[in-house]
């Protein structure tokens, strides 16, 4: 019976979205990267998004602009694209989401659209208690043209090779949850990001130069 235990090997594991991320770390110079990695030891008011304004029904719709009170003491804004639901293994109140590059020193409600020139993270899939918890707050509401973006998820599956080993078998969806034989332009995991990994990705932005903020 142990020949036929299926077994694991590390780079059986490997996927596009690993693979993505491994290409974009190497990227960055080690000093950026240590800075990075030192994000967690701040104190947390200096990586703690600030709550704007708590709404316990937040009605959330797509098209709907919110905003985050970053650290830096300005506000990052995103849009939502859709509900979330016809995602795989997705629970109801949980919203697909792009962050584009927009950053302002005053809340405002600016109606705008995220395209390849403004596009700054994203697609995430996030839930509405972040604006329970006023991480986020609705600022306003323009139609969704970001859907015409290559953007789509990454669904990753292990299953038995003919080697008795596991491999990755995952596979790509569009935002509709329709499966994609070709990678997207723009992708992430197809699962919840947690508001530890929402600070962490700003954050690198900031360190990396790619948003507006002053350190």
């Amino acid at each position: 019976m142990e020949k036929d235990r299926i077994t694991m090997e590390k780079n059986s594991f490997e996927n596009p979205y690993s693979i993505k991320k491994k290409a974009m770390l190497d990227a960055i110079p080690e000093q950026k990267r240590r800075e990075i990695d030192d994000f967690f030891s701040l104190p947390k008011e200096q990586r703690y998004i600030k709550p704007i304004k708590r709404k316990m029904k937040p009605g959330l719709k797509a098209g709907d602009i919110f905003a985050m009170h970053l650290p830096e003491d300005v506000y990052l804004y995103g849009k939502i694209i859709k509900k979330a639901e016809n995602l795989p293994m997705i629970e109801d109140d949980f919203y697909i989401v792009l962050i584009g590059n927009l950053c302002t020193k005053e809340l405002e409600n600016p109606i705008f659209s995220i395209d390849k020139n403004n596009y700054l993270l994203g697609p995430w899939i996030i839930s509405d208690s972040l604006w329970r918890n006023g991480k986020c707050f609705t600022v306003g509401n323009c139609p969704v043209v970001e859907d015409k973006l290559d953007i789509g998820f990454y669904k990753s599956r292990l299953a038995p090779g003919k080697d008795g080993k596991l491999h990755e078998a995952g596979f790509f969806m569009d935002i509709h949850g329709n499966k994609l034989e070709r990678e997207p332009d723009i992708f992430e995991l197809c699962a919840y990001i947690t508001i530890d990994g929402i600070e962490h990705d700003i954050k690198t932005q900031i360190i990396l130069g790619n948003l507006g903020v002053s350190e």
